[in-house]
């Protein structure tokens, strides 16, 4: 029988209590995403309120990390998507979706 390596047993134990998290949310107007190993929270109450804003703190984190992470060939593009659909709610919400592994807890059941 093999042993789990230290770092395995993090990483689960992290998993467990993620799954954990969004049992409580489920059928809450809340947004789960993941930003590289941490894990954020969209919605009234929540860690980011809005898409946008999560958007907007990756971007401060790390400018060419978030513009690969959102699919972008350069940070100039992803400044221009920026640009064009900034005010547009569903696009960002399309964006976490689709880039950040979003789950939409309105949804799940």
């Amino acid at each position: 029988m093999k042993a789990k390596s230290e770092k395995q047993l993090r990483k689960e134990r992290k998993f467990i209590r993620n799954q954990k998290a969004d049992e409580r949310l489920k059928g809450l107007d809340v947004i789960v995403c993941y930003y590289g190993d941490e894990r954020c929270t969209i919605g009234q109450h929540e860690e980011f309120s809005t898409c946008r804003d999560f958007i907007i703190w990756s971007i401060v984190q790390e400018p060419d990390v978030a513009a690969k992470d959102m699919g972008f060939d350069s940070t100039t593009e992803m400044y221009a998507w920026m640009f064009e659909n900034g005010s547009d709610d569903q696009a960002m919400k399309e964006l976490v979706m689709d880039y950040y592994n979003g789950k939409d807890m309105q949804d799940e059941q």
